[in-house]
């Protein structure tokens, strides 16, 4: 049941050579699929053993354009239904403590950083009722100039 469930599960794949990211994939796959298609030359199984790039699962949630938000993504939270003056930056993120995915503040609407140690509202479980004002607007990989 375990390994069907994990079969099931959705990733992405970050290219460190070639800085390109995957079409999401299942580990059942044999091949990555990448925007100028598929890799032939490049089996999963070779490119997860070889430690060539990032693997990124899918948080199974979507944002409030019904996009999947995977680890690694860079989202707008929303205090007010798409305020754009009330909102703050965020990196989803895994965290062992919550067994799950978490959404980790990095600035607020001002884009001040956040220093020191995060507080509860800058740390949050990813749940259903928590995504809906959540907005990806890049990853940490192709898009690294919203982290700072």
């Amino acid at each position: 049941m375990v390994l069907s469930i994990m079969s099931e599960r959705k990733f992405r794949a970050w290219d460190k050579q070639r800085n390109r990211m995957s079409k999401p994939f299942k580990l059942g796959d044999q091949f990555l699929e990448w925007e100028d298609g598929i890799d032939l030359e490049m089996p999963l199984v070779f490119f997860l053993s070889k430690e060539r790039g990032e693997i990124m699962p899918c948080t199974e949630l979507l944002d409030i354009n019904r996009k999947e938000i995977y680890e690694g993504d860079i989202v707008r939270r929303y205090k007010y239904a798409r305020d754009e003056n009330e909102y703050n930056i965020g990196q989803i993120v895994q965290y062992e403590l919550w067994h799950g995915f978490t959404y980790k503040q990095i600035k607020d609407a001002r884009t001040h950083p956040c220093e020191g140690d995060l507080t509860v509202d800058q740390c949050i479980p990813l749940s259903n009722s928590r995504v809906t004002s959540l907005e990806i607007i890049g990853n940490i990989y192709e898009n690294p100039e919203l982290l700072s």
